[in-house]
């Protein structure tokens, strides 16, 4: 019976390599120390399967792989230096590894020899794939011990589903949100959509879409807000909110809808400018309790509409209006940069709806 060997350290073996004309010894240290590696094992080079589909498709996630934190793809098989070198070169595989377990004595430490006398190949490895972290196997998927050459779930579509399933529960743990884009054709399973994800976007996203998507998790937030502060929902759209005025000036119409999603569940209706230089002429005809000015836009930029407004460009009466700087940049500078062109407070987007109730408490 096949043995899953999570939790254990790979074996300590040698591997005779041939690197041009020259053998080349290469440790399980040399391939695994420090390092995240993906691992595919297969029965033999140049057989169907294996070069059909298993080694092509590692092949061609093989960036997406590295973007998920792998350091390296191994493939491992039962074959000399030779053959597998010249499989490599006819395969055209280069973002993959290939390691020859010559005498499978590598394969036999890790319990996937087996005999394959009954197509002439003798012993090779059972087919199989496995996550190693610094040496340590974290992960196997070993194809079901039955006959012929099942091919069921150590394929790259699998290994990487489970390295991005891991990815999302680090990030669930923090409370982040998560947004998963998915399409029909994607092999992820109902359960880790819905219970990893907090929205999901088919793919290909229209604009209309990614709006909705960015309400749905503006209202779990309050909601989640509502709930960590043991707060009725309807004790969050104070009266004095419910009667401000407040201009909304945002360029992204994407920002424009989502901000006022969120300033809608707290009973306030904006106006938008799309520039600073409408939102200079909205302010000459209407007094604002508060106007939320984004920094960086085209015609007229938030700095430049501020310091426009506070010289009196915009009428006496709005000249103390609160304005609160929206901007994604949060490097060092910025807020002094924000206050220093008259802005009386900023947020960073994207905009939550606990930092935003604050912002209301502190200016209304």
């Amino acid at each position: 019976m096949l043995e899953n060997r999570e939790g254990e350290k790979v074996p300590e073996v040698t591997f005779r390599t041939r690197e041009g004309n020259e053998w080349k010894d290469v440790t399980t240290d040399d391939l695994f120390a420090g390092k995240n590696v993906v691992v595919f094992a297969l029965p033999g080079a140049f057989t169907p399967t294996c070069s059909s589909t298993h080694l092509p498709r590692y092949n061609e996630l093989a960036p997406v792989f590295k973007a998920n934190g792998i350091d390296e793809i191994i493939c491992l098989s039962v074959n000399d230096g030779f053959v597998m070198n010249a499989w490599a070169g006819d395969q055209d595989a280069n973002n993959i590894r290939f390691i020859p377990d010559g005498n499978g004595e590598f394969s036999e430490k890790m319990g996937m020899l087996v005999g394959k006398q009954d197509l002439g190949f003798g012993p090779r490895s059972w087919r199989y794939s496995m996550l190693v972290k610094d040496g340590l196997i974290e992960k196997m998927f070993i194809e079901p011990e039955k006959p012929g050459d099942p091919f069921e779930v150590s394929d790259a579509d699998t290994m990487l589903n489970h390295i991005n399933e891991n990815k999302l529960k680090q990030l669930k743990s923090k409370n982040i949100k998560i947004v998963l884009l998915s399409s029909m054709a994607d092999d992820l399973s109902h359960s880790l959509i819905s219970d990893l994800s907090d929205v999901t976007v088919i793919k290909p996203i229209s604009a209309s879409e990614l709006f909705n998507a960015s309400r749905l998790l503006s209202e779990q937030l309050i909601e989640q807000h509502e709930l960590s502060n043991h707060t009725p929902a309807d004790s969050l759209s104070l009266p004095t909110f419910s009667s401000s005025k407040v201009l909304l000036v945002e360029d992204d119409e994407i920002n424009q809808m989502v901000a006022s999603g969120i300033l809608e569940k707290y009973g306030m209706t904006a106006d938008i400018a799309e520039n600073g230089a409408v939102a200079l002429n909205k302010l000459r005809e209407k007094q604002y309790d508060i106007v939320f000015m984004d920094c960086m836009m085209p015609v007229m930029d938030g700095f430049t509409a501020t310091q426009e407004l506070r010289s009196g460009q915009a009428g006496e009466f709005n000249l103390s209006t609160p304005v609160i700087a929206l901007t994604a940049d949060v490097m060092e500078g910025v807020k002094e940069k924000c206050l220093s062109a008259g802005m009386s407070d900023y947020l960073t987007k994207p905009i939550m709806p606990n930092t935003l109730l604050d912002i209301l408490q502190k200016w209304l």
